[in-house]
């Protein structure tokens, strides 16, 4: 089986969305939420990484230009931050589906399973949730930026829009909540990731 839970919740689940409780398809809305969310997160996250190429490319041309040319572009500044930044805050919802965050786990390791699925369940509900604030806060500030629309305080001749690139947190945001409700979905019915991947829903891979 895919889940073990309590019987009142799992027959509560079952009367919900299962078709058959003793397939390992029987969840099928589910697993569909699960691994749709989780592929997302990888497709964003495997994608994004290859920003790393022209942004050190960016960095390559500042230096030249600067120390060899002693003349750097205006540019220089702020497009490798816009790069930087698309690379290292868009991904953050493979970061949270690989565990690559920083986990502290004085307490979660010496723990039994049952307390340490607790915890897990506990602190991915506070991730969903500061996640839907941050997507709440930052929304409003990136709608005033768009409005203005925003330029660089930089005051170099470049002076590039920047109301755009602020748009990135509250989209960050959204997808880290995905993948944290995708983290709750997994834990809370204790569900196998290998197990989704080869589950067979509707006939098709």
């Amino acid at each position: 089986m895919i889940f073990s839970t309590p019987p009142l919740l799992k027959n509560l689940w079952i009367r919900l969305c299962c078709k058959n409780p003793e397939l390992p398809r029987s969840c099928n809305l589910m697993i569909k939420i699960v691994r749709k969310i989780n592929r997302i997160s990888d497709s964003i996250g495997r994608t994004l990484s290859y920003l790393i190429f022209p942004m050190i490319l960016v960095i390559v041309y500042l230096v030249v230009m600067r120390y060899f040319f002693k003349s750097p572009p205006d540019w220089g500044f702020e497009v490798s931050v816009f790069i930087y930044g698309l690379h290292m805050i868009l991904p953050g919802g493979y970061c949270l589906l690989e565990k690559s965050h920083v986990s502290v786990d004085i307490f979660s390791a010496r723990s039994s399973p049952g307390t340490q699925r607790m915890l897990s369940l506990f602190s991915t509900l506070v991730v969903l949730f500061v996640s839907l604030l941050l997507v709440y806060v930052s929304s409003k500030w990136a709608w005033q930026s768009t409005l203005m629309l925003q330029r660089s305080i930089h005051q170099t001749t470049f002076n590039p829009p920047i109301w755009w690139f602020k748009w990135t947190v509250p989209i960050s945001a959204g997808l880290m909540a995905l993948q944290a409700f995708s983290d709750l979905i997994v834990t809370f019915f204790r569900y196998d990731l290998d197990k989704i991947e080869k589950t067979n829903i509707g006939g098709a891979e």
